[in-house]
Order: C-alpha cells, then sequence, then structure tokens
C-alpha cells in the first residue's frame, strides 16, 4: 500500500524533533506557505525556557494544541511570551504515525 493510500485510511500522527521546527516573527500581513518541502504554520509564544545555549518554547498552535520547539542558533532567546510566531517545519523532518 502507497504512502498516500495509507494516510487516507484514518487519523494519523504528524512527528519531529523540537530541535527541527523553525521559529521566527510573525510578520503582519505574511503569507503562510505548504509545498512539498516545507509548512509555514502561525502559533503563539506560550512560554519559554532559557538553559544557556538554547531555548525551550511552547508555542500554542490553537486552544487545544501546543508545540514544543527548541532554539539552538544565536538568537535562540528573541520570542518572548504571547508573541506571535511562525513554524516551519521542513517535510524531510517529519514522520507520520497512524
Amino acid at each position: 500500500v502507497g504512502a498516500a493510500a495509507a494516510l487516507r485510511a484514518g487519523p494519523a500522527h504528524l512527528v519531529l524533533r523540537p530541535e527541527d521546527i523553525q521559529l521566527s516573527r510573525a510578520e503582519p500581513g505574511a503569507v503562510l506557505t505548504h509545498d512539498m518541502s516545507h509548512t509555514v504554520i502561525a502559533g503563539k509564544v506560550h512560554s519559554r525556557q532559557y538553559l544557556g545555549d538554547k531555548t525551550l518554547y511552547k508555542v500554542a498552535l490553537n486552544e487545544a494544541q501546543m508545540l514544543d520547539v527548541s532554539c539552538h542558533d544565536a538568537a535562540h532567546d528573541m520570542h518572548l511570551p504571547g508573541e506571535p510566531v511562525h513554524l516551519t517545519l521542513t517535510a524531510e523532518r517529519c514522520r507520520i504515525l497512524p
């Protein structure tokens, strides 16, 4: 059975590591994108925990869904709680589980 058929068979879970999500400021009027290589979704920083060389964020996608995002780049501590952000998910780093 092909991957597309398996996805149509029922609910599935998107799985990826927190460090594989790119976090950026949500620019007013920015268009959210989706193609075969990546998807950009909107969220809001719920909380952050500074851990020295990285920062762990909890980002709310809506009232019921929260993602953990781990940022390691030079500007890893730049997002504040309540700030709207964009999350970029790269297809090659994502896994789909039934």
